[in-house]
């Protein structure tokens, strides 16, 4: 049984750290700048449209965000993302803290967003 780690959402994750790398600008709430978005398509392999206003103009890029901010594989300093250290595994907190945060982005009802908070 393949492992955590090697779940697509997380492969796209471990591929979006590795090009933010040393650092990409963010916005104030904590997503990649629209300018940035089109390259970190590219390095996701995705397509991309070709006027992007916010990260969520390209979901896979989105998804693979929230699930490298929330497993903790990007760290947010500042105005930047900076990869951060890999950890030896990935823990099931850490999964399931991902999993909630992609989940949440995609509903829009705030009432749905505490219920799934909450399983």
């Amino acid at each position: 049984m393949p492992s955590v780690a090697e779940s697509p959402v997380f492969t796209a994750a471990h591929a979006l750290a590795s090009w933010v790398g040393a650092g990409r600008a963010v916005t104030p709430s904590i997503a990649i700048k629209p300018a940035l978005v089109p390259d970190a398509a590219l390095a996701l392999g995705v397509a991309c449209p070709a006027k992007v206003r916010r990260l969520s103009d390209v979901p896979e890029v989105q998804r693979a965000w929230l699930t490298a901010v929330a497993a903790g594989l990007v760290t947010i300093e500042g105005s930047r993302a900076v990869r951060a250290e890999p950890a030896s595994a990935l823990d099931a907190d850490a999964w399931y803290a991902a999993l909630e945060q992609v989940i949440a982005a995609q509903i829009t009802d705030p009432c749905e967003v505490a219920r799934v908070s909450h399983l």
